[in-house]
């Protein structure tokens, strides 16, 4: 199995949101950085989502349970 490399960045926040980042992360009994990593992956999602992308649709009727092809109701704005 090949290797998965992960990329770094680097990520500057203000002392107010890091505080309030760091609250949360220890709410969910995870670190910081995994915070971001999971905020990223649900941002990345959520636009997935409502554009239609048929590997989240297929995804989506998986954890819901539901078979594929059924129509989600359009996000309204």
């Amino acid at each position: 199995m090949a290797s998965r490399k992960m990329h770094q960045t680097t990520v500057r926040f203000g002392p107010d949101l890091w505080r309030e980042l760091a609250a949360e992360a220890s709410r969910a009994g995870v670190s910081v950085a995994q915070y971001v990593r999971d905020a990223a992956l649900m941002r990345v999602a959520y636009t997935r989502g409502r554009e239609g992308d048929p590997h989240f649709d297929a995804a989506l009727a998986a954890v819901e349970g539901t078979p594929q092809g059924l129509s989600r109701p359009a996000p309204s704005d």
